[in-house]
């Protein structure tokens, strides 16, 4: 008999060793925090499908009309305040191209980025980021025909993506017409997505969220 009441106190005491903890299954089951950050692109996003964003656990920090440095002033006081597990830096340049603070270098504008990438990665936050959208139409710079622009610049933020192992979303091919300006079918004004635009971007960036955490 007591052979037996001390195999079974064994069991209860091995299972209670072994059963994960509350905070283990609460970790288990937590939704990842992914935080967006850009300008009006990633703003207006969440009005065309905030599902989207509340499905996915996607919080939306953007603000139209930023400039990529802008951005990044008020990047540690608003998008890390969120304790994100993934920055999603969106199409950042845009307005830099567009010299909405006035003339920028490509130097500076990839500067912006990287800082963005290094500050989410002291943070504990893997970073994300994509290509700047297609354009060569802005409505509040109508002198602009900006799409080779955007192209040369893409092509540097993808370099520096590489170079530190970020993962890079390629967003500009599926959106660009033959000539680089943003297809018609997905533009709401020649410079920012409508709802299809951001049926196509959603799906991509997604994928790269989802791959990173893995």
């Amino acid at each position: 008999m007591k052979k037996v009441l001390y195999s079974a106190a064994l069991a209860l005491l091995l299972g209670a060793c072994t059963a994960p903890s509350g905070k283990e299954i609460a970790k288990e089951e937590k939704t990842p925090v992914v935080a967006v950050a850009g300008n009006s692109i990633a703003d207006f996003w969440i009005d065309y499908d905030s599902t989207f964003f509340a499905t996915e656990g996607y919080i939306d920090f953007a603000v139209s009309g930023e400039t990529s440095r802008q951005v990044l002033r008020r990047f540690p006081n608003s998008v890390l305040k969120s304790n994100p597990d993934v920055v999603v830096i969106v199409s950042a340049n845009s307005n830099d191209v567009a010299a909405n603070e006035g003339p920028v270098t490509d130097e500076q504008m990839v500067a912006n980025i990287e800082k963005m990438i290094e500050l989410s990665r002291e943070a504990g936050a893997v970073p994300v980021v994509t290509s700047n959208l297609p354009s060569n139409y802005f409505f509040w710079r109508t002198e602009m025909r900006p799409a080779a622009d955007i192209i040369r610049v893409n092509g540097k933020v993808k370099a520096l993506a590489d170079s530190l192992g970020v993962a890079y979303v390629d967003l500009h091919t599926p959106l660009a017409d033959a000539d680089g300006a943003f297809a018609e079918q997905y533009t709401l004004d020649g410079a920012h997505p409508n709802a299809a635009g951001y049926a196509v971007m959603g799906p991509l960036i997604k994928a790269a969220v989802d791959s990173v955490l893995q």
